[in-house]
């Protein structure tokens, strides 16, 4: 379903049938990439983490949307033990509450560095993260909640500010796949790699 917001700011949405939803703002052409939703509150809570549950006969009001346009960006380089880029893994940023670890999270990304190592995480919302490297993971495997169980002990934590671009790089432990690493039960299972964070330079 799609209203018109009102001038006033305000918009209505009736006649909606009881089940679970998504709320998702449409920012006009003209705005470019820079506005975006950074939360959709109803009674204290932030359904972009979940999702809006509309009851029968039930009326939800005062839901509060919020644009911004502050970029967040998480980045920064994954090294080998030695110093140099470590392209060839694949980095998970993931939650670290494990309750807003869903399928499909706003918080739950995954990428692979570029060949001088670098990485980038944009538009995160506020909060705990933990990143992990792994040498290689299914297409799908980092969405579901229980592999990001198994890996999350192996995380480098981070805290990101609203609106903050913060730069963390990783470097992999001596020794690599080596006691403390952690097995994967999946179809192709995948291996997560020891790391521990160092200050980056900073962003640029």
């Amino acid at each position: 379903l799609q209203v018109p917001v009102h001038a006033d700011g305000t918009f209505e949405i009736a006649n909606i049938a009881p089940g679970s939803y998504r709320l998702m703002v449409t920012v006009p052409a003209t705005s470019g990439n820079e506005w975006w939703l950074r939360s959709a509150m109803v009674n204290g809570h932030d359904v972009l983490d979940s999702s809006l549950d509309v009851a029968l006969g039930t009326d939800v009001t005062n839901v509060a949307l919020t644009l911004t346009n502050q970029h967040s960006d998480l980045s920064g380089t994954l090294q080998t033990a030695g110093g140099l880029p470590a392209p060839d893994y694949f980095i998970i940023v993931l939650p670290a509450d494990p309750a807003l670890r869903v399928s499909g999270s706003r918080r739950l990304k995954a990428t692979r560095p570029a060949t001088d190592g670098r990485f980038s995480f944009e538009d995160l919302p506020a909060g705990d993260y933990l990143l992990v490297a792994l040498t290689d993971v299914e297409p799908d495997e980092w969405q579901q909640p229980d592999f990001l169980a198994t890996i999350a002990p192996a995380g480098v934590k981070v805290t990101l500010g609203a609106g903050e671009r913060k730069t963390q790089d990783l470097r992999i432990s001596g020794g690599g796949q080596g006691a403390g690493a952690k097995r994967t039960p999946s179809r192709h299972t995948s291996n997560c790699i020891r790391l521990h964070g160092f200050a980056g330079p900073g962003p640029l």
